[in-house]
């Protein structure tokens, strides 16, 4: 294998988790609202990740589409050795996960099947030229015609300060010996100094702030990747779009719902001064001189075709919709660049519909709750997604995907009952797909619902989480007190029930999570 990864931090794992947003029902919905024809993934269809880490986001794509074939590729083999074995540990058999260099596959001949989709989240900004480079050269010759391809980036003018940091840190840290993670502490330590001793380009309010406030508080091995890149750099969408157009690729919009509506992202004094400007990767990147926004989410599409007004209304009413969150916890408020918007009542009623009722699609959200709001479609299924409210989702999954679920289940199940109640897992969500982090109690509940106790079972699910425990003599940590008695325990974790059961049950049944979809 050849080396083109060079600067590229690789003696630090990058950090684990999906997100829901780049789960291929997200996306499409977000290129509908962005008004163009991305047809949903159906048998046969190929969806890569070029630099997939761990593979969360691809796997839980996976198990929500078997007749699919998903290829995740990641330079790192310790992300992939750990991907492979969670792959193996659901029983996934339309998956790969290839320990590979793209400079590498980009110079073999079929070197990944045709692809349908493609995700590349954050790193086209991370590696260098040969590596951009190899990216292109598989897309060119890897997309299908009418593929959708995500492609995020650290973006300029937004990040500049971020690139200044950047920079700071990474030459402070070439003062220091050992692994990049306590080289970048060092440098933190150094850089923090310059701040405090004045160092004008290091100082200011706003966003280097909340810069600095992050290197204090974040996972140090996103930290790493984030900061320790040789090859790190921010760029103008200009820049990216042009490199896109190079291969055949057309900007088609945001992979961020509300960021297709001009009248949210600029306020009028602003689109009035930004002008009818006619090239699109022109007009994208002085509209971003408006705008503090550090990461660009774009979609690009080889082939792109642009959908009426009618088609794309169609389309999004018949797109079935399911809460993603407790709408009695959840705000109204959805913060855009051209100002902060609130949303009607009624955006909260059609969630606590999705809640209640379970999965709709739109169209009957349209008609029932959100009846009076004279919301387009389009406007509907933005704001919903955007405002955290709710998903787009995928019909009822079958048996072969339920099958997958329960084993995710009693995985995460298994890694409580070894580590204790205050470990943090995961579950495949199907009808999104993407998976859920859960909390101990959260993954115990779950595998004993999966294990045939009643919901409603107070006693019996409580025997279920704890009798593991109990059987090897521990204790419950409750509010940082010891609990030894065992009528005690059992009295905490039917109280810590009543208050799981009306929060989660709603979000798991809509999200396919539990025994029978």
């Amino acid at each position: 294998m050849t080396t083109h990864q060079d600067g590229y931090v690789r003696d630090i794992p990058y950090t684990a988790g999906a997100y829901p947003a780049l789960s291929p029902i997200n996306l499409r919905l977000s290129a509908l609202i962005a008004g163009v024809d991305s047809p949903p993934l159906g048998s046969g269809s190929v969806v890569w990740e070029l630099g997939c880490g761990y593979g969360n986001g691809v796997i839980s794509a996976a198990v929500a589409h078997p007749d699919c074939r998903f290829v995740g590729v990641d330079y790192n083999p310790a992300h992939i050795a750990r991907a492979r074995r969670r792959a193996a540990d659901l029983g996934l058999r339309n998956i790969d996960l290839l320990d590979a260099d793209v400079v590498d596959l980009a110079a073999t001949p079929d070197a990944l099947p045709q692809a349908d989709l493609v995700v590349i989240h954050g790193v086209y900004g991370w590696v260098g030229a040969p590596v951009k480079a190899a990216m292109r050269e598989l897309l060119r010759t890897g997309m299908r015609a009418g593929g959708l391809i995500y492609l995020s980036y650290n973006a300029m003018p937004g990040s500049g300060q971020m690139g200044v940091l950047q920079r700071a840190l990474l030459e402070a840290a070439r003062l220091s010996v050992g692994r990049s993670d306590a080289r970048l502490q060092d440098a933190i330590a150094r850089v923090e100094a310059l701040r405090a001793a004045g160092a004008v380009h290091l100082s200011g309010e706003g966003l280097l702030n909340d810069l600095f406030q992050k290197i204090r508080d974040a996972d140090p091995a996103y930290l790493v990747h984030e900061y320790m890149n040789e090859t790190w750099s921010a760029l103008y969408h200009s820049e990216v779009a042009q490199d896109m157009m190079s291969i055949g690729l057309t900007y088609a919009g945001s992979a961020m719902p509300h960021e297709n509506f001009p009248d949210l992202m600029l306020t009028p004094a602003q689109a009035e001064a930004l002008g009818d400007v006619a090239v699109p990767h022109v007009r994208e990147t002085l509209r971003d001189m408006f705008l503090n926004r550090i990461l660009r989410k774009d979609l690009y599409m080889r082939g792109l075709v642009r959908l009426s007004e009618r088609d794309r209304a169609q389309a999004l009413a018949a797109q079935t919709f399911c809460a993603a969150c407790n709408p009695t916890e959840a705000g109204l408020s959805l913060r855009a660049p051209a100002g902060d918007i609130e949303l009607p009542e009624a955006y909260r009623q059609a969630a606590l519909s999705l809640w209640h009722d379970g999965p709709q699609p739109l169209s009957a959200l349209m008609a029932g709750p959100m009846g009076g709001t004279r919301a387009t479609p389009v406007e509907a299924g933005a704001l919903l997604v955007s405002g955290g409210l709710a998903w787009p989702c995928l019909p009822p999954p079958g048996p072969e995907i339920m099958a997958v679920v329960g084993r995710g289940v009693a995985l995460a199940a298994a890694a409580v009952r070894e580590s204790g109640l205050g470990t943090q897992a995961t579950v495949p969500a199907p009808r999104v797909g993407t998976e859920i982090p859960v909390a101990g109690l959260e993954a115990m509940t779950l595998d004993a619902l999966w294990s045939g106790v009643s919901p409603d079972d107070t006693a019996a699910l409580v025997e279920h989480i704890w009798a593991p425990f109990q059987a090897d003599r521990e204790s419950l940590i409750h509010r940082g007190e010891r609990i030894e008695d065992p009528a005690r325990i059992r009295e905490i974790l039917s109280g810590a029930l009543q208050g799981l059961r009306p929060d989660r049950l709603p979000l798991w049944r809509g999200l396919g999570m539990l025994p029978g979809g």
